[in-house]
């Protein structure tokens, strides 16, 4: 399940923890798990606690910075293995956690480990918009277009050749997840999402739906968790050179149709 995080930062010098949990306690709020770890100097206090809003009230008060963060409470069994196990899985799913720590004071019988993942619910606008069959429906027939314009051919080179394999395996691909994807964007906001196997199964088919219904793009590619381009944005030039290469750079097409036209309408001076 997600929970409400508090995470504080402490100068890490003597007496800053203790000032921490003492103006918790005096303002009787609740500990439910804490973790501790330190960066750079200072140390970042993470806590669950029985009022979030209270308690970032309290903190602030006390003129330590803190801010609320969402993490997910995952519900494993207590037994040798178990969270490899669940780790395992993630890892295969490529889900990266950003760090984790246990949940005291349990009851049921098994171990819950709070997670941070790099993205906790793929709450971003890319995915609204790419992981929905009525909105890539044209993205759909411009790969049965491409298809059809490279067949048309009486020799392809081998990065054509590439390409068009790419492109028909696409084209099976996206028919046969076209009647689930948007079930599985719809889990990620529902009680599925707090079912670790379904919600894992539910990113797979969102990961294989981005890389195959961009296929128009290729060699670029585009998952859940980062894109491919032979570009490099460390690269200023290669920034500039993949403008010049928009039938590459699925991201010129995505701001150009979805988001400029909300830019421009909101009529605004300065774009920073």
């Amino acid at each position: 399940m997600k929970l409400k995080q508090i995470s504080i930062f402490l100068e890490n010098s003597p007496g800053r923890l203790y000032e921490a949990t003492e103006a918790l306690g005096a303002a009787g709020l609740n500990l439910r798990s804490l973790s501790i770890c330190d960066v750079s100097g200072f140390g970042v206090l993470r806590v669950l606690v029985s009022d979030v809003a209270r308690a970032r009230q309290v903190i602030m008060e006390k003129q330590l910075p803190a801010r609320v963060d969402e993490v997910v409470a995952v519900e494993i069994v207590d037994t040798p293995g178990s969270l490899a196990k669940t780790l395992k899985l993630l890892m295969e799913n490529q889900v990266n956690v950003d760090y984790m720590y246990a949940l005291a004071g349990t009851s049921s019988g098994k171990a819950v480990m709070v997670f941070c993942f790099s993205d906790n619910d793929l709450a971003i606008e890319l995915l609204n918009d790419l992981c929905t069959w009525e909105k890539t429906k044209p993205l759909y027939e411009r790969i049965i277009r491409e298809l059809n314009e490279l067949s048309s051919r009486p020799r392809l080179t081998q990065a054509e050749a590439e390409k068009f394999n790419k492109l028909r395996e696409a084209e099976e691909i996206v028919m046969a997840l076209k009647d689930q994807i948007d079930s599985a964007v719809a889990s990620q906001r529902s009680q599925e999402f707090y079912d670790l196997d379904q919600y894992m199964e539910n990113l797979k088919i969102m990961d294989v739906w981005l890389d195959n219904i961009l296929a128009p793009y290729y060699p670029s590619q585009l998952t859940v968790i980062g894109s491919q381009m032979r570009f490099s944005p460390y690269s200023s030039q290669e920034v500039i050179d993949s403008f010049n290469h928009p039938e590459e750079n699925f991201f010129y097409d995505l701001y150009e149709q979805w988001y400029l036209p909300g830019i421009l309408a909101e009529d605004i001076e300065i774009i920073g």
